[in-house]
């Protein structure tokens, strides 16, 4: 599972890195559901990451809860840049904002928890099919 954890991290990094980039040149305006969607694919990336780390530890009790609070937490830290960048340095740079208002944050939320409730769902039925 370590192999195949550092091989998702190769991979999901820089298309992270390349899909933010992107959006910042206005694909998260543009293109109806972008935003959504990196934030369905973010969600539940980290939990992906969380739970394989926390197998490697061989944690057994409340995998899915921890998960959650980190995601929640990395959301919750995502957001405030999000805020801080139009609220506080957009001004000065004329950038393009991030925020929509209080709708688009309980919106990315709800799209981050989305795509993790998937990858729980998925690693709660391969842990039935094992027994």
């Amino acid at each position: 599972m370590q192999k195949r954890l550092k091989i998702f991290l190769v991979i999901t990094i820089p298309f992270f890195a390349i899909v933010h980039y992107l959006g910042c040149w206005r694909y998260y305006y543009y293109i109806e559901g972008y935003d959504k969607l990196v934030h369905i694919l973010a969600g539940a990336s980290i939990v992906l990451v969380v739970y394989w780390f926390l197998e490697k530890r061989a944690i057994k009790k409340n995998k899915q809860l921890i998960s959650l609070i980190v995601l929640f937490f990395i959301a919750f830290c995502w957001e405030i840049y999000e805020y801080l960048i139009d609220h506080v340095i957009s001004p000065y740079l004329i950038l393009t904002p991030r925020q929509m208002g209080p709708m688009d944050t309980l919106t990315d939320f709800l799209a981050a928890f989305a795509g993790a409730i998937v990858i729980l769902i998925w690693f709660y039925l391969k842990e039935e099919k094992r027994g």
